[in-house]
């Protein structure tokens, strides 16, 4: 199960990074698991300040709780490539399936 790992609090949410190496679709955040709307590929790292591009499997981004149903997750620009647009998620009882 992808379960996110929280690294910091701020007014603007929460910063996490999501375990994305097959894409961002699901994600455990405080003991419940979330679906994306619409799945997201992995985004593409930037280069480092050497030049040189590392690809963990996981994406950092700010999470923010909209309501009780519904987070949005935004990819953090400076470290990926990505159009700057929230993933939105929902809880869900689905079972994530195992990376493929």
């Amino acid at each position: 199960m992808p379960t996110a790992e929280r690294t910091a609090d701020t007014e603007a949410g929460r910063t996490l990074t999501l375990v994305s190496h097959c894409g961002i679709r699901f994600a455990s955040v405080d003991g419940r698991i979330w679906e994306a709307e619409e799945p997201a590929p992995e985004p593409t790292p930037r280069a480092g300040a050497d030049g040189t591009v590392s690809d963990t499997g996981r994406t950092a981004g700010t999470w923010t709780r909209v309501d009780r149903d519904t987070a949005h997750f935004v990819v953090d620009p400076a470290r990926y490539h990505h159009d700057g647009s929230p993933i939105v998620f929902h809880p869900t009882d689905a079972e994530p399936p195992p990376c493929q």
